[in-house]
């Protein structure tokens, strides 16, 4: 784990509260590096992004779901 589980709590907060998807990737470009760099840190190798966490948050919105 990279991320505490109050980094995790505000992390998924802020990614809920974005109005517009380009602020939303631009977040998460930030917070992809200061993870690679914790990851680098400890050792470790940081797993390829799987989903888009700014296109899955965008579409919960608009459905009203929160997966």
């Amino acid at each position: 784990m990279l991320m505490t589980p109050e980094e995790r709590k505000t992390h998924l907060a802020k990614l809920g509260s974005f109005k517009n998807i380009e602020d939303c990737k631009t977040y998460m470009a930030e917070h992809r590096a200061k993870l690679e760099a914790r990851a680098k840190e400890q050792h470790k190798r940081l797993a390829p992004s799987r989903v888009d966490m700014c296109e899955r948050v965008q579409a919960a919105a608009k459905t009203g779901s929160k997966s």
